[in-house]
């Protein structure tokens, strides 16, 4: 037997990845037989024999049950957690245009059930038609209202399954896009979101915990692009630390020490107090720690402090970019703009900005509305209404 050269291997993996994709579709086509039977039983249980015998509320009520019953039988038949158990559920029984646009993805292989779990995930509590909206553009099979990503120099729909990082982004735009099309809801939302803002501290079981804080979106924003700015300033000059314990060490040496003036001589080296009394400068704390650094454990020393100290205090202010379409600032459109292209949010190639009222997608630009996107190494996207209020300074209550 002749051994298989790289080329066979490369089109055998693409061929068991796209008959993953179609046997998740198949999943998908099962749980919502099974949701179909078990709505039938518990229609007989209760003694009615169509759904049309029962009131709003107690459709309601039944939908709920059935959706439950399933979940739980998805959960104990596949071992699947519970959120994934009822991603499943929810997607096999969304609106018709939803599982179809899915289900013509999976099984064109363009997608994998990870990301049609995320897009549920994030969009499952949108209002039907927004959810559509947002399914067309990520999975269905009209060039006129898909997503920029989707197509090729041609402006055709390519056949390339989605590049991951690509479609993350292009969910989030997409998704932001459609919610800012209710701009009180929108607003509110944001709004509690902000005054649920907090942080907590996740302990570990291997001597390490993370720190979490959540913030407005432009401040989280900022802060990470000024610790980026110094991590990459301290790599260029020669720090031998990694990326990533750079990105650890900066924010940690800025927390805990304060302004970090540059240290001077004190104490024994390698002691707590030297370390505060370095750092902060002789007046230190009121209280001096009660306890030194632990065996083993690796803190930040002296020499660490110094250069991220050096790096920290040059540092200019952030200053934070948001691309914004004229006509989220304005309110209103203000100018009629070409139907084909590529380019920035709310450009003539904004997704939002092609197709026309009677087009194949059905949705024209108005319906999908536009979004601003925050620059920076993190994709970031806000609504029309967040964008005026930036405009404007308004800060959020």
């Amino acid at each position: 037997m002749r051994s298989r050269d790289a080329a066979d291997v490369l089109a055998d993996l693409e061929t068991t990845s796209a008959e993953r994709s179609r046997v998740e579709r198949g999943l998908l086509v099962v749980a919502r037989e099974l949701l179909a039977v078990t709505g039938a039983a518990l229609l007989g249980h209760k003694g009615f024999s169509s759904v049309e015998e029962l009131s709003t509320t107690e459709r309601r009520r039944w939908r709920t049950e059935a959706k439950r019953l399933c979940v739980a039988e998805v959960r104990v038949r596949l071992g699947l957690g519970e959120r994934e158990a009822r991603a499943l559920i929810g997607v096999s029984c969304a609106p018709a245009d939803v599982r179809d646009h899915v289900l013509g993805a999976l099984g064109r292989a363009e997608v994998s059930w990870g990301l049609v779990r995320g897009f549920w995930e994030r969009c499952g509590r949108l209002p039907a038609d927004r959810v559509g909206l947002v399914a067309e553009s990520l999975f269905g099979d009209e060039p006129e209202t898909a997503a920029p990503e989707r197509l090729d120099a041609d402006g055709g729909l390519g056949d390339a399954p989605w590049q991951h990082a690509d479609y993350w982004a292009a969910l989030e735009r997409e998704a932001v896009r459609v919610e800012g099309q209710d701009v009180q809801a929108e607003r509110e939302r944001r709004r509690a979101a902000y005054r649920a803002r907090r942080s907590w501290l996740s302990v570990h079981d291997d001597g390490t915990a993370t720190l979490s804080v959540t913030g407005p979106l432009t401040t989280m924003a900022g802060i990470h692009a000024r610790v980026e700015h110094a991590v990459r300033a301290l790599r260029k000059a020669g720090d031998p630390r990694t990326l990533d314990q750079l990105r650890s060490d900066v924010p940690s040496a800025l927390l805990l020490y304060g302004h970090l003036p540059l240290p001077h001589a004190a104490p024994a080296p390698g002691s707590a107090a030297r370390v505060i009394t370095d750092v902060l400068g002789d007046a230190g704390p009121t209280e001096a720690p009660t306890t030194d650094v632990g065996v083993g454990e690796e803190a930040l020393t002296v020499a660490d402090l110094e250069s991220i100290a050096r790096i920290v205090s040059a540092s200019p202010p952030v200053n934070l970019q948001v691309v914004v379409p004229w006509d989220a600032v304005a309110g209103r459109a203000s100018m009629k703009r070409p139907t084909m292209g590529h380019g920035a949010p709310g450009a003539p190639s904004d997704p939002g900005a092609r197709g026309d009222p009677g087009g194949p997608g059905g949705h024209d630009a108005a319906a999908r509305g536009c979004v601003g996107q925050v620059l920076g190494h993190h994709p970031a996207f806000i609504s029309p209404g967040h964008a005026r209020e930036l405009a404007w300074c308004r800060a959020p209550p």
